[in-house]
């Protein structure tokens, strides 16, 4: 379709002989748009209208923020409600991070309202008042209405990288000369209709309603109720984030409250009781290091209540001794991060990295070695923050660096 039968169909649709909309680009001024109305339009006074954000848009973001600092206080102090275990501390805070600056940021540029006064005349984003400063254009957003021929809607179709899209809705200002100016953008069709009619009506121009032309040219017409459908499930879905990520919450809160009343109980307990607890828990704490299973929430507990780590049987084997044999590696890790003894032998003499092969069981191997680097480091007063190894082509280690913080 050229150019000129473009805008002869437009203003068929239209119903108009307006020369301007041969002048007017009906292709969206501003890229992208939401799925939903994100924002209100509000009468201050006789000449003065204004944009607000929408409630629900605000608690949207504000509930994306909130998710995103729970995440990071999940990552942070997981291991008080037995969470540490389920993924990667660094990631989940880095995740959550992002969810909440995503929140604030989107949120932040949301909130700015949108004003159009027709006794100035002019449009203008942020607070500044136009009329109380030097130089309006310097405001962010300001435009002068002097030259006002119309309102302007159209319709964008919005494609997601899952395979999904939506429709969003634009609202410009058309001057004189075809030249636009954007207000606002958002889901919610019959909405943006509505306050695209009290601005015309306001301000004294004509609506030119460029949405659904595609429709218009093919014959097609979508009730307006399938728009409510979709906009109610659009709602539907965030009010059951919103519920869910309460519920998440709440289990958090009664996690916690859960654990502190058991370590008040236990606390309350007479010495010889606390004493007997201990030695049961150590047995248990060998049961677990035998078996090839790994309960961190557990074994959290078992420490907790005393168990002692460095406790050895009649063979003389420690717990950590068992966790090497049956090559329990998340056992080793948890063992000695608990400060079990890595130079712990038996009654034969047999020392932890006898227990293994060095190429075989490379990478216990090398957990042992490193806690005995990080053992002398701290001998020294200096930390490790990382070893790295140089290895042959049969796999033996050339050398060792190891870097200090």
């Amino acid at each position: 379709m050229s150019q000129n039968d473009f805008h002869y169909d437009m203003q068929s649709f239209l119903g108009t002989d307006d020369e301007v909309v041969n002048k007017t680009d009906w292709t969206p001024l501003k890229g992208g748009g939401q799925s939903a109305k994100s924002h209100n339009l509000f009468k201050l006074n006789n000449e003065r209208l204004q944009f607000r954000i929408a409630l629900r848009t605000a608690i949207f973001f504000i509930y994306m923020s909130l998710l995103g600092f729970v995440l990071i206080l999940v990552s942070m102090f997981g291991d008080m409600i037995g969470m540490e275990g389920s993924g990667s501390p660094l990631l989940g805070g880095l995740v959550g991070l992002l969810f909440v600056v995503a929140g604030l940021f989107f949120f932040n540029n949301a909130r700015v309202r949108i004003t159009i006064d027709r006794s100035y005349p002019a449009i203008w984003r942020g607070n500044i008042d136009p009329a109380k400063v030097m130089n309006p254009d310097s405001i962010d957003g300001y435009a002068s209405l002097k030259k006002l021929h119309a309102i302007q809607v159209i319709q964008e179709d919005i494609s997601r990288t899952d395979d999904k899209s939506f429709e969003s809705y634009e609202i410009n200002l058309v001057l004189h000369d075809g030249k636009r100016v954007h207000v606002i953008d958002h889901g919610d069709r019959e909405k943006i209709i509505e306050q695209a009619s009290q601005l015309a009506d306001f301000l004294s121009v004509p609506l030119w309603d460029g949405c659904r032309f595609e429709e218009y040219e093919s014959g097609i017409r979508i009730p307006a109720f399938v728009g409510r459908g979709l906009e109610l499930y659009s709602w539907a879905k965030i009010s059951f984030a919103v519920v869910v990520a309460g519920i998440f919450i709440w289990t958090i809160y009664q996690d916690l409250r859960t654990s502190k009343e058991e370590e008040k109980s236990y606390q309350a307990l007479p010495v010889q009781h606390k004493v007997e607890i201990a030695r049961a828990h150590t047995k248990e704490l060998f049961v677990a290091a035998k078996s090839a299973t790994y309960n961190r929430d557990r074994l959290k507990t078992l420490i907790e209540r005393g168990a002692d780590v460095n406790e050895k049987d009649e063979k003389g084997r420690t717990p950590l001794f068992y966790a090497v044999m049956s090559k329990n590696s998340n056992m080793v890790y948890f063992l000695i991060k608990n400060y079990a003894d890595i130079h712990t032998k038996d009654n034969e003499g047999t020392g932890l990295k006898d227990l293994l092969d060095p190429k075989k069981d490379q990478q216990l191997y090398f957990v042992l070695e490193d806690a005995e680097l990080a053992e002398k480091a701290s001998a020294q007063g200096k930390t490790i923050s990382g070893v790295s190894r140089t290895l042959d082509h049969a796999g033996n280690v050339k050398s060792i660096q190891v870097v200090y913080r």
